[in-house]
């Protein structure tokens, strides 16, 4: 998608809806910061839509430095990301 703000093109995949308490969700917050540590160019955050919290992975690249080479390496990123939440939830 384009963050309408300013331009830059954002990949976002759900990872969970965390229900009330969040405090209960703390477990898998706790996992997605510490694989935050291994990643490059792809992150997990949170975020609010409308009443929903969302636990997303992220990537961004800014509308300037958007090309075919980038695009691909901001997939790559996220989807290695992706699959290395697989790895450690599996089991």
């Amino acid at each position: 998608m384009i963050d309408r703000d300013d331009g830059d093109l954002v990949a976002i995949q759900t990872i969970r809806r965390m229900e009330p308490p969040l405090a209960d969700h703390a477990d898998v917050m706790y996992l997605l910061m510490r694989l935050n540590l291994e990643s490059e160019g792809a992150c997990f955050a949170a975020l609010k839509d409308g009443d929903t919290d969302l636990l997303i992975l992220a990537a961004r690249l800014k509308a300037d430095a958007v090309s075919r080479e980038s695009v691909a390496a901001m997939l790559r990123d996220a989807m290695g990301l992706s699959r290395r939440l697989d790895e450690v939830t599996a089991g």
